[in-house]
């Protein structure tokens, strides 16, 4: 878990960044898998387009489970990961999920660059 912005990153490590380092990383990040099952769905779109910016780290793989409805005061439309996953990743796919309350539509996303 980093508490300030790396400089290096340690090959085969998982490396956990807190959201408020994203605008501080000057090193490029090249990781093998981008997941997140619903924090990225529930934060504002300024974060969302940044982890899109950032290129979900250079992820060769992301995986991205999200509600497809919320509060409407502060829910950000499934549409903006949808389209930046399928602009960054060759292959997507995305499917309904049912990972947590059946209650709550949910989608999962995937994107490979094959």
């Amino acid at each position: 878990m980093h508490s300030e912005a790396p400089t290096e990153y340690t090959p085969g490590a998982i490396h956990l960044l807190p959201v408020f380092l994203l605008d501080h990383l000057k090193t490029e990040i090249k990781t093998d898998l981008f997941i997140s099952t619903f924090a990225i769905t529930e934060t504002t779109e300024i974060l969302q387009k940044t982890v899109i910016n950032k290129n979900f780290f250079n992820a060769s793989m992301c995986y991205i489970v999200g509600q497809l409805q919320g509060n409407p005061i502060d829910y950000v439309h499934p549409s903006v990961i949808h389209e930046g996953v399928r602009s960054r990743f060759n292959v997507t796919h995305c499917q309904p999920s049912f990972l947590l309350l059946i209650d709550i539509p949910a989608y999962e996303i995937i994107g490979v660059n094959a």
